[in-house]
Order: C-alpha cells, then structure tokens, then sequence
C-alpha cells in the first residue's frame, strides 16, 4: 500500500473542490474509477481541486492515482452502506461524484452533510438513488427505467452523449477520416480493460494468430495484470509483429493508429465509438449485455457471445470477415462514431455549472443534435430573417438539407448542437474544426441560429456561453457580416475580439 500523506484542503480563489467516491480491482474492474478520473481531469482544467476517496485495495492496484487527484483517502472497505467519511473528509464539497454499484441514496443522503451537490453515474438502474446530477450512458436509457428511483429534481443524463471520456479522445476524433479510406488492415488493438478474470485477452490473441493476417497487434493490459507470464509469451511467439502495452496511459494513441479493435462491451466500448473504431466486442460479464446489444443492433460493432468455453475460433471467424470486407467496417466505422462523439465528460461538467438563463430567468441549454432535429434544423435555416444574414443566403431545399444534416451527424470534424429554452428546441449551435497543421490547440468556426421567434431576451449569448463549456480549451472563430449588427453585439458580449472582420474567442 501506497502512503498518502494527508493534505488539509486549502481553497484557493475561485477554485471549487469536488469530491470523487469509487472504486476499483480485479473482479469489478477500472471502468468506475475511469470515469470518476476523466471528470476529475476535466474540473482540474477548469481550476477545482479533486479528492478521491477509495478502497485501500482500489490504491494498490492504481499506485498513481495520488498523481491524478489532489488528494487520496482511504476509506474502509465496509463503506458501503453508511457514510464512514466524516472523520476522513476535511472541509466543505461543492461536489461529490460517485460511480459505485453498491452505494445507493442512504449513503447519498448522508454525503449532503458534505457536499453541495451530489453527481451519480450508474447503468443498472436497479436501486434509489439521492442525486442533482444522474448519468446512465447506456443507450435506449430513459427516465422511465429511473421511475421511483430518482427524486424530482433530479437532472438525468442518459445516453453514450455523456460517456465521461479522457479528453484526448475527441481531440483525436479527426483520425477517423483515415479509417473511411479504403486502406487494408495493418494493426489491430486488443484490451478488455482492467478486470478480465475470463482471460479474454489471451483468447483474442490466440484468435489473432489463427487469422495469419500480415498486421501489426497492440495488445493492452493492466500493469499488475495476473497473466502476464502467458501473455508475454503468446505474444513473444506471434506469427505478428506483437506489441504488448502494460498498464499504458496512451490508449487513446493507440486506438487512434488501429484499424479494428478487440475489447469488452464496457467503458473502452465507448472509447472505440469515439473514434470510429471497428470493433469486435466479446462480453464479459452479464452487465454489458445491454450495451453488446446497443452496438449489435446499431450496425456499431460486431458481437461475440457465448458463455465461459473457448470462444477462440468464435473470434477468428469474425475478425477473418470483418478483415475482408472493407464496406462492413466502414458501415461500423460510421455507425459507432455517430453513437459517441468523446463530448461526454464536458457536457457532465457543464451540467454541474448552474444553467444560464435568459434576462426573463429562463434557462438554457444545449444537447447534441439527433435525428430528430431534422425539421427544427430546417425551419431555423430556411427562415428569410435568418438567411437575410447569411454568408449563403439561398434557402435549401429539404432534400439538401436532409443530406447536410445527416452528414454533419456522421461528420467527425463538426459537433452540432441544439439549444433549448427551457427544454424546447430554439436553435442550433455548431462548430466547424479548424485545420491547423502546425498548430496544437484546437480552433473551431461557430455557427450559431436562433429561432427568431424567441431570439430576444439573450438566447444567443447563452448559449455561447455553453458552448465554451462545452469546449473550455479551445479557439472559437465567428464570421459575421457587417450589417449583423444584432449577431456581432452577442459574439463581443461574450468576448469575442474582432480581427478585420473575424470574430475570435480565446480560453480564459
């Protein structure tokens, strides 16, 4: 056991302190303390300090976490029912976040004594839960499956939209493009994240080497992982050019350099959705059966099942069809990246800010844009008002705005958002990647309409400020006619720079 010297927390000018409770081994994985620490990062970005409170056992395996957040506590085993932090927690969260499928709304309950806000993350929707903020990224999940379980004011987020990545993730989404090229196979990644007790991974190798595929195999596992004798040695005797990453923090680079990827229906799931990643997906354990068949049915992966037998040959056969056909893993390619654009950990933390609100007190926010926003897109556009300010003032018609609108879902290098006024879609807001070759900060164009009909009382300028949240670290770039004078008086309310006619945004 690692010794964590205890620090009193000092609150800094406007820093905030959240609060992290989860934990991770072999048999439960690291897929909670993955998405409580890609939070972290992002609130430690926007200047918070962060605590985590774990198992002893969770510091054991994961020595390091003492470098990913300010402060480490251990809390006994046995907490799990009742709230045994009081004598181990210093001062006052505005945030608590827990990721535990053991705590429920009575521990919840007691950490309000604590902590101003309380965040939940689950997909099991099987218990009572006391939380502000819930997020269940299963897909298909909605509010019913919740009723009984949540209090009224609670905030759910559902959906892979919310999956809380590491950042790298989306920033990495343009590599997609890559992948939609008709290019052979040449390197394949195989991780079934922390906790495969199935020895999952030693059977994906082997099913690799029964292919004979001339490819380069990357093959990840955690840095105490209990076969690593058997691994190495599968991997010292591969007919491939094996690659065998222990305990890597690169997995987004490697994920972003593979052609398909072999992995376990649960966080990683997601990762690989992100970034467009062909995927064989073998379950692992019963709960990521429901995401396994989200993938399955949304042409998003391909699926193996089966119980505890050898599901080697299984594995061969559909990595054999799936490096065959370049048209299938194009389909999956589309289909997965469409399912999760790597957003997910920044629109938790926007959510955790307070709503902005219009000068009437209504509140605003954004979501990303779904098939369903079809003909609110099109009316927004197609309105004269807003074409009359348009760098292209021709009103499409709706077969060319069917198919901007469908390609800009697929689109890896643009992020379409919808703004809602008090839960009723009133615009869009959306940004354009900027191509930077020798720049390595991200730049985006903004694009943003509001339905006129309820233009006034500061939408526009709302919803600005949520889609730097939205993307806290980025450079925002706005084209505005002269004559806009209503758009140009929103981007410099919102501290937009004007430069010959371009409007700029830089991160604070």
């Amino acid at each position: 056991m690692v010794a964590f010297q205890q620090k009193k927390l000092v609150r800094m000018v406007k820093t905030r302190l959240a609060l992290f409770r989860c934990d991770a081994d072999q048999n439960i994985g690291m897929g909670h303390l993955m998405r409580c620490q890609a939070i972290a990062i992002g609130l430690k970005a926007q200047n918070w300090q962060t605590t985590i409170a774990s198992s002893k056992a969770t510091f054991d395996l994961i020595p390091s976490l003492s470098e990913k957040f300010d402060h480490c506590v251990v809390v006994p085993d046995s907490d799990l029912s009742a709230c045994g932090l009081d004598g181990l927690i210093i001062g006052r969260y505005d945030l608590c976040v827990i990721d535990h499928y053991k705590i429920s709304a009575k521990y919840e309950t007691l950490c309000r004594r604590w902590a101003k806000k309380i965040v939940v993350l689950d997909d099991l929707a099987n218990r009572e839960h006391d939380c502000d903020i819930l997020v269940d990224t299963s897909f298909g999940r909605n509010v019913s499956d919740y009723a009984g379980l949540i209090p009224s004011h609670t905030k759910a987020l559902f959906g892979p939209s919310y999956a809380p990545l590491d950042t790298n993730f989306w920033k990495l989404r343009h590599t997609i493009e890559r992948r939609l090229k008709s290019n052979p196979v040449k390197r394949i990644l195989i991780s079934f994240g922390g906790a495969d007790t199935g020895q999952l991974t030693e059977t994906a190798v082997k099913a690799v080497n029964a292919t004979k595929a001339n490819i380069s195999l990357d093959v990840v596992v955690p840095a105490d992982f209990q076969n690593s004798a058997d691994i190495e040695e599968l991997c010292r005797v591969a007919t491939q050019d094996c690659l065998l990453h222990k305990g890597t923090d690169q997995m987004s680079a490697l994920m972003a350099q593979t052609d398909i990827s072999i992995g376990a229906a649960g966080v990683t799931a997601w990762e690989r959705c992100s970034l467009g990643v062909p995927s064989i997906v073998v379950v692992a354990f019963d709960n990521q059966k429901l995401i396994a068949k989200a993938l399955e049915d949304n042409s998003a992966a391909l699926v193996v099942n089966g119980g505890s037998g050898d599901r080697t040959d299984a594995i061969t056969e559909t990595l054999n069809m799936l490096i065959a056909n370049h048209e299938l893993r194009l389909k999956i390619a589309k289909s997965a990246a469409s399912l999760c654009d790597g957003l997910g950990t920044n629109r938790i933390i926007s959510e955790i800010y307070e709503a902005p609100k219009t000068s009437d007190g209504k509140c605003v926010s954004i979501r990303r844009a779904t098939e369903a926003d079809l003909l609110s897109t099109f009316n927004w556009q197609s309105d004269p008002r807003t074409r009359k300010y348009s760098t292209n003032p021709n009103i499409p018609d709706f077969k060319e705005h069917q198919a901007w609108f469908t390609q800009s879902l697929r689109n890896p290098n643009r992020i379409l958002t919808i703004v809602e006024l008090e839960g009723q879609p009133s615009g869009a807001l959306r940004f354009d990647r900027k191509k930077v070759p020798t720049s390595t900060q991200e730049s985006w164009y903004v694009s943003i309409y509001i339905d006129l009909d309820v233009a006034s009382m500061g939408l526009g300028s709302a919803a600005l400020k949520l889609g730097r949240r939205l993307l806290p670290n980025a450079i925002f770039i706005a084209e505005v006619l002269d004559e806009n004078i209503a758009s140009r008086k929103v981007f410099e309310k919102n501290g937009y720079i004007s430069d010959k006619g371009t409007y700029v945004s830089k991160p604070e």
